[in-house]
């Protein structure tokens, strides 16, 4: 066992200053630890905008519980239809003979299968 001395951690440095809106919002909750409440539930806050004062008789630093209802806007686009080919299993067997460019049917159903997923030759 080996005895080594504490680190001594300095005190974090609390600088004057005040809680500010991130974004533009509805209060609906406020509760301040130290420093003065700017605004109060109900209040619309803009980004930006002082929530909690640390310019007290006391001194600097304002901490504090702010809660609110903010809001999101986006833009999208899709398509009115869409086409999708799922694979249902089903095998569909069709039978001829090529001549030149034309074919014969011999057997299978009529419609050419244009939408197959394998061609066997």
């Amino acid at each position: 066992m080996q005895l080594v001395d504490r680190a001594v951690v300095p005190p974090r440095l609390r600088l004057p200053g005040d809680i500010v809106a991130a974004r533009a919002g509805i209060i609906t909750r406020i509760i301040a630890f130290s420093g003065e409440a700017r605004v109060k539930p109900g209040d619309t806050v803009a980004a930006g905008q002082v929530l909690l004062s640390g310019a007290t008789a006391t001194g600097g630093h304002a901490s504090g519980l702010v809660e609110a209802r903010v809001w999101y806007e986006a833009i999208g686009s899709m398509e009115l239809a869409r086409i999708v080919h799922n694979a249902t299993g089903r095998v569909a067997i069709r039978e001829f003979v090529r001549l030149g460019d034309r074919e014969v049917h011999l057997s299978g159903p009529q419609l050419r299968l244009t939408r197959c997923m394998r061609r066997l030759s």
